[in-house]
């Protein structure tokens, strides 16, 4: 699959990105988004509350991350995500390993939450 890149910003560019890197991108773009904030599809997205509200636990934090990884059609299987959030900066650090149809697939993304 071939798309435009976006920057650190969150802005579109003329780069065109595909294989691995647009695989990453389309997963950051997925935590990126509140469930319920694309009007077409009230499910897409990552459950931000078990990150904004008190008292969450870290099984909810791992379901969040699991079922907004799983909307993209390509992933076939989570083989391990490790993720650290502060709470102070509202950074979500996240490193996985995937297996999709065509091998397997590791990155690493920060998702600022501050700036969305």
């Amino acid at each position: 699959m071939k798309t435009f890149e976006i920057d650190e910003k969150g802005d579109w560019t003329l780069d065109i990105i595909e294989g691995d890197d647009e695989l990453i991108q389309s997963i950051k773009h997925l935590i990126y988004e509140r469930v319920g904030e694309w009007f077409l599809n009230e499910d897409h997205g990552f459950q931000r509350e078990v990150l904004e509200e008190k008292g969450y636990t870290e099984s909810e934090i791992v379901q969040s991350i699991y079922d907004a990884i799983y909307q993209e059609p390509r992933v076939v299987e989570i083989i391990k995500v490790d993720y650290n959030f502060n709470r102070i900066t509202r950074l979500l650090s996240l490193a996985f390993r995937l297996r999709t149809e065509d091998g397997e697939v590791g990155g690493d993304l920060d998702v600022n939450f501050g700036r969305v």
